[in-house]
């Protein structure tokens, strides 16, 4: 930024240049009586070349020309822009490190919302071809059993014998039309035993059991309550089908109602037992399964005598395991305590909801993958689960990848965020020096020069008055000498420190070169500029130094007016008394 000033005429003398040779030869310049110590002038190449004045108070640069136009450049508002662009540079390279670490860690997000998606469809593809495999034995059974019951079983001569055995009153007659039902049977239930069929099973229309083939000296109890799917076919008249326990085994039952001359005589159930399901499912498509049922459903339905065959699980004491297929427990091999734990949780929490889920387990070294799918009764509750066994290399993969992209990513993130401490901590190191005096910790002169600035924009805008004071340490140089650099050092950070507390949080003290110190005072006219002068006087003449003793200090203060309408007039005219303050014999004030 350039701007048109007046002639400055005091100092158009200052200094002269001598050249040697051609217009590039080196300068020198040779210093007038009459300059003043912060005015250098010179010329640059031949003697019509511009004048180029420097003005170290005012921090300006004058250039003129023969022509006897003026130009100025503020060399403080250039460095200010500069730091300015360098600000700019800095919150530039901040944000973009900031941004980077939000990049960062929206890609963790994105890809852990990723992975556990495609964890969650890998279990959901399990659990499904688990559910097929499982429907299409089940349904294998139920077209079998709706041929049996169809062709076999649902004949005159079958349904007149149960007739007339339910009908009998006579247990002697009764018993007389079971044999002879058992009898006629018994090659049926002979050959479906041979296609893994476990029952064969006629009901009463009374709900209670009259012929079980199975057992066939177990009869006559009453099913109510017991039996649902009984209790159902018996009063609907309609076929059904599911899982159910029973009085003495569990299994996958078919029951459909029998009626004889248009007379509902009872109903008979043709079932497969839930190990002849596992089976198919490890024949038909090659899958480990295992069938567990709550023992609450096992003492609450089973015959005493009959409880021997079940056995506790023993992950989950709250399950068993049909004791026919104990020994073949696919979970048999050593598993974690901490995967037991695991199992046990994860069983607590899905048996009342019912809903499938997946589990990944340790065993022996291999990462295995359960799938767990709930077996429903006829009343809809979930009261059993069949579960396969599997390897885990889809999912193992998948961890194995989202835990090596996550360490990478967490190094990426804890070096961007380590960088970014460091680097914000380097530039706020590199702004406190280029703010504050590295020895006395004020303002540098710069930053006092910027303060001064805004009290003087505030004085042009509102009028609000404000005064500066020039404070130089009497004889500074017989103590560098006499003493030493660093008891200088010392008085330095002790003068500074007697200012501080003797102004105002708002007053600015900066550091303007050497010895000296500018200060200042909002607010301030010069009668209270004089005031806080001879107090900071006062206290540093009054304080004693190590190796030292006492110093003394000299104060010029100057009130901005219509006069010294520029911060250069104004620290000019602090100057100039501080000076005189010099010259009338040091330790004193003058406004």
């Amino acid at each position: 930024m350039k701007q048109v000033l007046k002639k400055p005429d005091k100092y158009d003398n200052a200094y002269t240049h001598t050249a040697a040779g051609n217009s590039h030869a080196d300068t020198n310049c040779t210093r007038t009586t009459s300059a003043p110590q912060h005015i250098l002038k010179f010329r640059i190449g031949s003697n019509r070349s511009p004048i180029f004045c420097i003005d170290f108070h005012r921090i300006s640069l004058t250039i003129s020309t023969d022509d006897r136009s003026y130009y100025c450049t503020n060399i403080r508002t250039l460095l200010n822009m500069n730091i300015f662009h360098n600000k700019i540079k800095t919150d530039i390279r901040m944000a973009v490190l900031v941004l980077l670490i939000a990049i960062v860690l929206i890609s963790c997000v994105l890809f852990y919302v990723n992975y556990t998606h495609n964890k969650k469809e890998i279990e959901k593809n399990h659990i499904n071809e688990l559910n097929s495999q499982f429907i299409i034995i089940t349904s294998i059974y139920s077209n079998m059993a709706d041929s049996i019951y169809h062709l076999l079983i649902n004949t005159e001569r079958v349904k007149r014998i149960l007739a007339d055995g339910v009908a009998s009153q006579d247990p002697h007659r009764k018993n007389m039309f079971r044999k002879r039902l058992f009898d006629e049977l018994t090659p049926l239930y002979q050959k479906i035993t041979a296609y893994n069929f476990r029952q064969l099973h006629f009901h009463e229309c009374n709900n209670r059991s009259f012929l079980r083939f199975h057992r066939p000296e177990k009869y006559g109890d009453d099913l109510t309550g017991v039996r649902y799917s009984v209790e159902y076919a018996n009063r609907e008249k309609k076929p059904i089908s599911g899982f159910e326990e029973g009085r003495i085994v569990n299994g996958y039952r078919y029951i459909y109602p029998l009626q004889y001359r248009n007379r509902h005589i009872g109903s008979v159930e043709i079932s497969v037992s839930i190990k002849t399901v596992t089976s198919q499912l490890k024949q038909r498509f090659n899958i480990d399964t295992e069938f567990i049922i709550l023992a609450s459903q096992v003492t609450e339905k089973v015959f005493k005598s009959e409880i021997s065959n079940y056995k506790l699980w023993p992950i989950d004491n709250r399950f068993v395991l049909d004791r026919a297929v104990s020994e073949s427990c696919i979970l048999k091999k050593h598993i974690s305590a901490a995967d037991k734990e695991k199992i046990r949780h994860a069983l607590s929490e899905n048996t009342e909801r019912g809903t499938p889920f997946c589990l990944e387990i340790q065993s022996e070294g291999s990462s295995l993958l359960l799938t767990f799918l709930p077996i429903r009764n006829f009343t809809g509750n979930n009261v059993a689960y069949i579960f396969s066994i599997s390897d885990n290399k889809k999912i193992h993969f998948q961890n194995m990848s989202f835990y090596m992209l996550s360490v990478a990513l967490a190094l990426l993130l804890i070096i961007l965020i380590m960088f970014t401490i460091y680097y914000g901590i380097s530039q706020k190191t590199i702004e406190d020096m280029v703010t504050n005096d590295f020895l006395t910790g004020v303002y540098t002169r710069r930053v006092s020069f910027e303060k001064l600035d805004v009290e003087f924009n505030r004085y042009i805008r509102y009028g609000n008055t404000v005064s500066v004071i020039m404070i130089d340490i009497d004889h500074f140089k017989n103590v560098n000498d006499t003493h030493g650099h660093s008891i200088g050092d010392i008085i330095l950070k002790g003068v500074a420190e007697i200012i501080k507390s003797n102004i105002r949080i708002n007053d600015v003290l900066g550091r303007y070169g050497g010895e000296e110190f500018i200060l200042v005072l909002p607010e301030t006219d010069t009668s209270g500029a004089v005031v806080v002068a001879e107090n900071i006087r006062a206290a540093i003449s009054s304080h004693e130094f190590h190796s030292v003793g006492t110093v003394t200090v000299s104060c010029g203060v100057a009130e901005i007016d219509s006069t010294l309408n520029t911060i250069e007039k104004l620290i000019d005219k602090a100057d100039i008394n501080l000076y005189k303050a010099k010259n009338e014999g040091r330790n004193r004030v003058v406004s």
